[in-house]
């Protein structure tokens, strides 16, 4: 009596190996686009803190909107939506939106907040 495997045992084996191989590797493929599409929200997020950042400290105009790229990051964009809060004097609802080119696909983070105009008039 042979006690070993038959061609077909061994080929159904290579079949289902074959086929968990290709799904693990496809997993990894996918994780690997989803790590840099979460970097680029993540760069995107930490854009508009800063603008948001710099409208808090003076270093750009909270009365006038405004919009641009940013230098240091090439393909992300930012614009400043500014409003006069009308039920509370002094206080602006500032909003700060940074796009960028995700693939074939525009994306954008958007930022809210409410901002008390500084002692002394305007930023």
């Amino acid at each position: 009596m042979n006690r070993g495997f038959t061609l077909m045992e061994v080929l159904v084996t290579l079949v289902i190996l074959g086929t968990v191989i290709a799904v693990v590797a496809q997993g990894f493929t996918w994780g690997g686009e989803m790590t840099g599409k979460a970097a680029q929200e993540t760069l995107a997020a930490m854009l508009a803190d800063r603008v948001m950042t710099e409208l808090e400290t003076g270093e750009a105009s909270l009365v006038q909107g405004d919009s641009g790229d940013f230098e240091d990051q090439e393909g992300f964009r930012y614009e400043i939506e500014t409003e006069a809060n009308e039920e509370l004097e002094g206080l602006y609802e500032v909003t700060v939106t940074v796009t960028y080119d995700e693939g074939n696909e525009e994306r954008a983070f958007v930022l809210h907040r409410l901002l008390r105009e500084r002692p002394g008039g305007a930023r």
